[in-house]
């Protein structure tokens, strides 16, 4: 079994192959845990009894990074228009009105040779706070994670981070540059960021860098004050056409986000790596005989195999050249849109990478590997059309000149102005060593089908899926579908037409074709329409006449396929129910945004989920137990 990982170095990053298990650590732990502090090689973090953070000390700066402790902060919200959009200035101009506080339950919760985490409990105004605050070995970052169970109304909720450093101007990121903003005023006190925003000192010693994951909105009251938005349940008038989002944001939150402190500025102190690896954590996945069987179309997998070889897929010799992106170029014959089926060399496969700066420099030399190496190079657009630098007329292309070393390794030379972002399509060298997952073949069976569950928008009452009216509209519902490169044939959707099979304990014949062995897997698309997850019974019988029983699980096939928490109304307009979050997670085969309800068309969400059965057998006999609908075709596929 091959365990695959992404890389990350600040000299040099890549996606590489390991096939270790080994989670060890080389040398002596440094990391340091009590119920009141944290420490490793970079820092040492105190805790007060109210369970907030007071003091951050950088080892390696010898600094103190904090003036006070770190408060998370209610702040008043009542904007005089759009609650749930704006934010008014009158409000920004006040102080939290209150701070979660203690009494904190605090306990060390991990304690081991990488990582040590002490948990803090608290609660304040009706809202609970689970924070956990953990120290990496050899990490950069003073880690936060909070699970929050929301239920303050009129408030934002902002972590405060008062540094020991001040600076009027803070950096903030944007996904292709970073601007530099001022201290809140009245045009301009709530801002956007999508990965990390720093305060550096003036005389270019040292900085703080906050990183966010999926927390885009901050603001700064102080030239030493950093608040980064948590949450928004803003207030509104009883009378309002908006008065529902008072209640906005109620339920449980998983917020993450981290402290780091560097020397210099924030290009020197690498932010723009430490935002990029927060938000994009090592992955760590399998390759292997049953994940393949159960994700024949993985993308990541199959271009990662294709192109890998020996090496890694991707290698860049600059630390502040960022790999943005790495596909199959639309055009090329191993694309899925290609029409050449000899892929047996992939000397002509052609791949896009996109690069570009992102530290805001003119950086001259960038030497890029890709795979077993380059046969040829050309820069496209971002529609992947050719794109010749040297002779275009517009001012935003500049030529910083490519070069192709094929009398060498085989690698790409170019250059980059500050967080330019340039597109190449590459055709790579073939790899004898690399590994193909080639794409499944299936075979649609024929179905005896028992109902009509289809309908016409002209006659909306023709079909009955679930015994009371209810059908698929027809206009939406496709000939054949495809779904995870399986290959099915819907039934017929003329009115009258049956085109859904009610299992009621039919047997299926398979063909010769499955009968040889040339097939070994069975895929089915079903629906429960009870409103329910519900379960199907597949009895399996082999040539033996040996009989195997399996129940599969059917999920409703109506609604939603997931939702975070839903609020519940009275006649009033108040919310008197939080309902729980809930996800589908069945293959999603096939989705439409609307239903026929007898002579009615009823917007709500209607789908199909495709169940599979492994190990193929002789007959597929089925039992019904509480009426799942299967309503298209059932095919074999073998690997």
């Amino acid at each position: 079994m091959a365990y695959y990982r992404l890389n990350y170095e600040n000299s040099n990053h890549s996606i590489s192959t390991t096939r270790s298990r080994s989670s060890s650590s080389k040398g002596p732990s440094t990391l340091f845990i009590d119920q009141r502090s944290l420490a490793n090689e970079k820092y040492k973090v105190r805790f007060n009894d109210q369970g907030n953070i007071y003091s951050i000390y950088d080892k390696e700066l010898n600094k103190e990074l904090l003036s006070e402790e770190i408060r998370i902060g209610f702040l008043a919200e009542y904007p005089s228009e759009y609650p749930a959009w704006n934010m008014d200035w009158k409000d920004r101009q006040n102080p939290p009105y209150d701070y979660l506080k203690g009494p904190a339950k605090i306990e060390i919760v991990e304690s081991g040779p990488l990582r040590v985490t002490l948990k803090v409990e608290r609660s304040t105004l009706g809202s609970k706070f689970v924070e956990l605050v953990s120290l990496s070995k050899g990490g950069r970052l003073v880690e936060f994670t909070n699970q929050i169970d929301w239920f303050t109304k009129g408030s934002s909720l902002k972590a405060i981070f008062p540094l020991s450093i001040a600076n009027p101007l803070a950096t903030y990121n944007w996904e292709l540059g970073t601007v530099q903003r001022n201290n809140n005023h009245p045009l301009k006190y709530e801002v956007p960021s999508h990965k990390w925003f720093d305060l550096s000192d003036n005389s270019g010693e040292l900085g703080v860098t906050i990183i966010e994951d999926s927390k885009y909105g901050s603001d700064k009251p102080s030239d030493n004050t950093l608040r980064l938005t948590l949450l928004y349940t803003p207030k509104a008038d009883r009378d309002s056409d908006f008065y529902d989002q008072t209640t906005q944001d109620f339920g449980r939150h998983q917020i993450r986000y981290a402290l780091m402190g560097h020397p210099g500025d924030w290009k020197k102190g690498a932010s723009f790596w430490a935002g990029e690896k927060f938000n994009r954590p090592l992955s760590v996945f399998k390759i292997g005989e049953e994940s393949v069987a159960r994700h024949p179309s993985t993308i990541t997998a199959k271009t990662f195999l294709n192109i890998t070889g020996s090496g890694p897929a991707a290698d860049i010799s600059t630390p502040t050249v960022i790999l943005r992106a790495l596909k199959i170029a639309d055009n090329s014959d191993n694309s899925d849109n290609s029409d050449n089926s000899d892929n047996s060399d992939n000397s002509d496969h052609e791949y896009i990478v996109r690069l570009q700066e992102f530290a805001g420099k003119d950086t001259q030399v960038v030497k890029l590997q890709v795979g077993n190496g380059v046969a040829s190079v050309a820069e496209v657009d971002g529609q992947e059309r050719p794109l010749n630098l040297k002779k275009s007329t517009d001012p935003m292309f500049v030529d910083n000149g490519m070069q192709l070393n094929s009398d060498s390794d085989h690698s790409v030379t170019l250059s980059f102005g500050p967080y330019q972002l340039r597109t190449l399509k590459v055709t790579l060298l073939p790899s004898s060593s690399a590994e193909k997952i080639q794409a499944p073949c299936s075979l649609p069976l024929a179905l005896n089908y028992n109902l009509d569950g289809v309908s016409s928008n002209s006659a909306r009452s023709d079909g009955n899926l679930d015994g009371k009216g209810k059908s698929f509209p027809a206009e939406l519902f496709p000939a054949k579908l495809e779904s995870e490169s399986i290959n099915f044939v819907l039934g017929g959707k003329k009115d009258g037409e049956k085109n859904v099979l009610i299992p009621q304990g039919q047997t299926i014949d398979l063909p010769d074709e499955a009968m040889n062995g040339q097939f070994n897997r069975l895929y089915l698309l079903a629906t429960s329409v009870s409103g329910a997850e519900e379960e199907m019974r597949l009895v399996l019988e082999d040539n033996n006449h040996q009989k195997t029983t399996h129940t599969l699980k059917v999920n409703y096939g109506g609604g939603y396929v997931g939702q975070w928490y839903n609020r519940k109304w009275n006649s009033n307009g108040d919310m008197v129910e939080l309902e729980m979050p809930f996800l589908k997670r069945d293959n999603l085969a096939y989705f439409c945004s609307h239903q026929h309800s007898k002579a009615v068309m009823k917007f709500t969400n209607t789908h199909i989920f495709l169940s599979m059965q492994l190990n193929y057998q002789r007959h597929c006999q089925q039992n019904q137990k509480n009426h799942p609908s299967a309503s298209t075709k059932y095919p074999y596929i073998r690997d």
